[in-house]
């Protein structure tokens, strides 16, 4: 037990990085083009269907 403990200290100290906090306009912009990305996305499933859904020879 004493073992896995002392690996298990020493990934955490390995794996301890810091970065700088984004803006909140790189944040907000992020978001905001991913919710765009969607938008789009699901307007145009609306639109055109995929050309996979389509089915063929059926009476």
């Amino acid at each position: 037990v004493a073992e896995n403990d002392k690996l298990t200290r020493r990934k955490a100290q390995e794996s301890r990085e810091s970065f700088e906090q984004p803006s909140i306009i790189t944040t907000a912009l992020t978001h905001l083009g991913f919710y765009i990305l969607m938008l789009m996305g699901f307007i145009n499933q609306l639109l055109f269907s995929p050309k996979v859904a389509r089915e063929q020879n059926r009476k």
